[in-house]
């Protein structure tokens, strides 16, 4: 009891009889990701309490579909990773403390690299609260591909013909889509063109798993955009053709990861 006085009588006090709580401590938690030259992805795995035992198991995700060749694109405990892609097809990684931060930092970074990004992958990891002497085991968890990763490209070319008015095809846009190689993409769109174009042919453009948008600028071809999504694709078409033109409209998007090889009017807007 606690003394009373000046009118105020004894108080109980209460005193702990138990035993005292248990002592808690924090456990790491490691991630790793991974990715290939040839993968339009990446593969991240998180909840491992030991860093060399996370980026064995990203890079097993990663060989098991790629075969062989995945190299570490970040890796860290307590934090979130970022994987972004340009408008080319290029991916980038970042890792922060929170997933907020990674995402901003990603784009930023994709920004310094002269290139425009869409978020591809995320993942984060938190670090485990238990008692001191607990024997911790890993818990892994896998943030990766559904499909077939493998890069898909796509290209386009166009006529080196001279001004419109001298070939009625100058406006056109040849563009071929979901092949297995840049190198395939590159000769499919030249031949392509080539067929119709006597007097020769270019590759403007080759990029793998992203869309491309075509535009009309003052009733001519405006341009051609590439993007990782057809939000940031027609953005980037429109903003290229209307430093040019007054009128610009997007008459084609297309998605360049299916298996396609069509000669695109931008002022017809027919297609073969």
């Amino acid at each position: 009891m606690a003394g009373g006085g000046n009118g105020v009588a004894p108080m109980p006090v209460c005193v702990a009889d138990g035993p005292p709580p248990p002592e808690m401590t924090y456990v790491p938690n490691y991630f790793a990701a991974a990715w290939h030259k040839d993968a339009s992805d990446a593969w991240i795995v998180s909840g491992y309490s030991d860093e060399d035992r996370a980026w064995r198991a990203a890079l097993m995700a990663c060989n098991r579909v790629m075969g062989s060749g995945c190299t570490i694109a970040a890796r860290g405990a307590n934090g979130a990773v970022a994987i972004a892609m340009g408008v080319e097809g290029d991916l980038y990684a970042s890792t922060e403390a929170t997933r907020d931060k990674a995402e901003k930092d990603v784009m930023k970074y994709c920004q310094e690299q002269n290139d425009e990004c869409v978020e591809v992958r995320w993942a984060s990891a938190t670090a485990a609260h238990v008692e001191v002497g607990t024997q911790v085991r890993d818990d892994p968890s896998y943030y990766g591909p559904k499909g077939d990763p493998h890069r898909l490209w796509g290209a386009i070319a166009w006529a080196d013909a001279g001004p419109a008015s001298t070939s009625p095809l100058a406006s056109n846009v040849w563009v071929v889509g979901g092949r297995a190689s840049r190198d395939k993409a590159l000769a499919d769109a030249l031949a392509l063109c080539q067929a119709d174009v006597k007097t020769g042919c270019a590759t403007r453009l080759v990029v793998s798993d992203v869309f491309l948008a075509v535009t009309n600028g003052d009733g001519i071809l405006g341009g051609v955009a590439s993007a990782g999504s057809p939000e940031l694709a027609k953005k980037r078409a429109l903003d290229q053709c209307r430093k040019s033109y007054k009128k610009c409209k997007v008459t084609q998007m297309l998605d360049l990861r299916e298996g396609m090889a069509r000669r695109f009017d931008p002022v017809a807007g027919d297609k073969r």
